[in-house]
């Protein structure tokens, strides 16, 4: 059972100096205050209020809510059982770059409507979470942090902006595919690709994405299953398989080979042999 009236905080230096916190059960009232960073909370379970700009928002179960840098606000759960939540304060320098390369000019969103009922939207939003509290994929991160992101500020700023039509971009893809089947043990970021592709960070995981038909972060751990199942075959044990192809662990190879391959790395060798 998770302890009650708890928080726990990740850094995130690859992100500026944005945190992530994950609440659990916490009661308490959080007086009037402001963030440098940009704030967006998803509440999972419980609920409460949001006083900003003036106004009570309600921010009950599966909604999430985004406060902009420097404006005051303040918290309370409906009740004494508190609520359960998922914070991103994302530093405000790393975000305005990230806004500026997904919308290919100088574009600042505002969130007229502070509190978002939007189920895809909060399923892209605690994907990302999850992923910075278990993953050590910086494809996975990085993909994830620029999707929300996008979505946020298509979907949800004031002003919309219309992205650039996918192009074909046969070569930068093929480069970025070259690229990761032959560092698929390695922790290859966005930052790599987009060096060798030329193109933006947030066009070159589109555009693969619509290539491929999946993300380069899904992309590099289909191609580690598949190193795997050769070096399983050659005999090599499975916690070193897990090392030499990138995982971070034998549970994370584990994970991801039963998902792709219908069964565990174990029960592969056994049925191969």
């Amino acid at each position: 059972m998770k302890a009650r009236d708890t928080i726990v905080v990740w850094h995130l230096p690859d992100f500026g100096n944005s945190e992530a916190h994950r609440g659990t059960s916490v009661a308490r009232f959080c007086p009037p205050h402001w963030h440098e960073q940009v704030h967006l909370c998803a509440i999972e379970s419980g609920g409460g209020k949001l006083f900003y700009r003036g106004t009570a928002f309600d921010t009950p179960a599966q909604s999430l809510f985004i406060v902009q840098p420097g404006e005051v606000h303040s918290n309370r759960a409906y009740d004494q059982r508190g609520c359960s939540y998922r914070n991103l304060y994302i530093d405000p320098e790393w975000f305005q770059t990230a806004i500026c390369e997904i919308t290919e000019k100088n574009f600042h969103p505002f969130f007229a409507q502070p509190v978002i009922f939007a189920p895809q939207t909060l399923r892209l939003y605690l994907a990302l979470l999850e992923s910075v509290e278990t993953s050590t994929s910086r494809l996975r991160q990085e993909s994830l942090f620029l999707s929300v992101l996008e979505r946020l500020i298509s979907q949800h700023s004031a002003e919309k902006f219309s992205k650039r039509p996918d192009g074909k971009e046969r070569q930068a893809v093929r480069k970025a595919r070259e690229y990761l089947v032959g560092h698929y043990n390695e922790n290859v970021s966005l930052d790599q690709l987009a060096r060798i592709t030329q193109l933006s960070k947030f066009y070159l995981n589109r555009v693969f994405a619509a290539e491929q038909g999946l993300p380069p972060h899904a992309f590099q751990t289909q191609v580690r299953v598949a190193k795997a199942k050769t070096l399983l075959r050659q005999g090599v044990e499975i916690s070193d398989v897990a090392l030499l192809t990138g995982f971070s662990d034998q549970s994370h190879l584990n994970r991801h080979f039963k998902r792709f391959v219908g069964v565990t790395p174990g029960a592969y060798v056994l049925n191969y042999r």
